[in-house]
């Protein structure tokens, strides 16, 4: 099975945190080195030998400052941390707000202790692009809510471009409650205007013929509907043998059309929420190691003609070449059904051998695995797949929910 990527391919490694002359990041101190001249720094979960200036004590936290001094790493030792702090201490923020020139006042704190808790090297350039930034998208007080600190962290451990509105993106697609209310206004928006325009009749084409799963879905159906939103859409059009009249209409080219469509407000409104929504998932989407596949999309998806969210993760491995492997897939759906509630399935394939847990604490699925065990085993069959196991697991919805949330990604030191 070939599983287009979510951007354009990049076979190199994703870049990684670098510490650049005068750099400074909080460190806490393991130990000495054997012959003393230096000391082992603990940084974002890594440990760097280095020497350092003035004596520091084990176990204890400093804001250090790294010196490029090849062949050595020297780290210049700031200000220690208080150990009733575990954030930034009163003196070692207003260091930092003294040193790179930043605004004295609680967001620039807010800012500051973000980066000394995750553990993020501080740079004045950096520091300044971050303000620009959420003053852009937030106005003139240059506001930032807690909420959307997670957002700038995938940002910054990504490297990508600090930017207004890709930031804006990212929070509109982590704030939105789901596609498939927005899709449904949109719809319903689309039938108001008829035929007074070309481009309804073309998405209200694509939405008739949007597959339905209580129609008896193609093996292809998920790979149907993701094509249809457009989630690869930037991959094909960087691909030189694809050529851009041989994409079609997608929802995503659909909806830049009903956002530069000037004539009908509301719906170009609605269109632009879901745009953001579709192309935060798609930055989320980007892995921080490019030797791995990793999507996380809620899609929209038809129940008995009526468009529900459904969250997909799925990864996989790249091999040594960069392309997709086939051999080894997590693939997990969480579904919110009314009558058994919630759901979360988990396929894991190794070697087209499936093993799949259902996650369900509201009843007891055994009388149904049996009934629907049998037709699974032979669809899959077909495929060339073989059903190692078919199982429910009580009591654990909860923590299968666990695996959507996007996890830390640590950052690797290289001095």
């Amino acid at each position: 099975m070939l599983i287009p990527p979510v951007g354009p391919t990049d076979r190199a490694q994703a870049n990684q945190f670098r510490l650049s002359d005068g750099q400074m990041f909080k460190g806490k101190v393991l130990g000495m080195t054997d012959d003393s001249e230096g000391a082992l720094v603990e940084i974002g979960g890594r440990v760097v030998r280095a020497s350092v200036q003035v004596p520091v004590e084990t176990g204890k936290s400093y804001l250090f400052q790294y010196l490029d001094q090849k062949p050595q790493t020297v780290l210049k030792v700031i200000q220690p941390f208080a150990n009733s702090d575990s954030q930034g201490s009163s003196q070692i923020l207003n260091t930092l707000i003294q040193r790179f020139s930043l605004p004295q006042n609680s967001q620039t704190v807010k800012l500051l202790n973000f980066f000394l808790e995750k553990d993020l090297p501080l740079r004045g350039p950096l520091l300044k692009s971050v303000f620009k930034m959420v003053q852009e998208a937030t106005g003139a007080l240059m506001s930032i809510q807690e909420a959307d600190l997670d957002v700038l962290e995938f940002m910054l451990r990504r490297e990508l471009p600090l930017q207004a509105p890709l930031y804006q993106y990212l929070i509109s697609a982590k704030k939105s409650q789901g596609n498939a209310g927005l899709l449904s206004q949109l719809v319903a928006l689309l039938e108001q205007a008829g035929s007074r325009s070309k481009l309804p009749i073309q998405l209200q084409s694509l939405f008739e013929t949007w597959p339905d799963l209580d129609d008896q879905p193609s093996s292809k159906w998920l790979f149907d509907v993701l094509n249809r939103i457009g989630y690869f859409q930037e991959a094909k059009l960087a691909n030189p043998r694809v050529k851009p009249d041989e994409l079609g209409m997608t929802l995503k080219t659909g909806l830049l059309a009903v956002v530069n469509d000037k004539e009908n407000h509301e719906m170009s409104d609605h269109a632009e929420k879901l745009l953001a929504a579709i192309t935060g998932q798609q930055l989320q989407s980007l892995p921080a190691d490019r030797s791995l596949i990793q999507w996380l999309f809620t899609l929209p998806v038809l129940f008995n003609h009526e468009f529900k969210d459904v969250q997909m993760l799925w990864e996989g491995k790249k091999n040594e070449q960069g392309d997709n492997e086939t051999e080894y897939y997590k693939i997990l759906f969480y579904f919110d059904f009314k009558v058994i509630g919630e759901t979360v399935v988990r396929i894991l394939t190794q070697r087209k051998m499936l093993t799949v847990t259902l996650f369900n604490d509201t009843i007891e699925l055994e009388p149904l695995i049996e009934k629907y065990k049998p037709q699974l085993q032979e669809r899959l069959s077909a495929l060339d797949y073989t059903l190692v196991s078919l199982t429910q697991i009580n009591g654990e919805v909860k923590q299968a929910k666990q695996y959507f949330k996007s996890s830390e990604i640590s950052w690797d030191v290289k001095i």
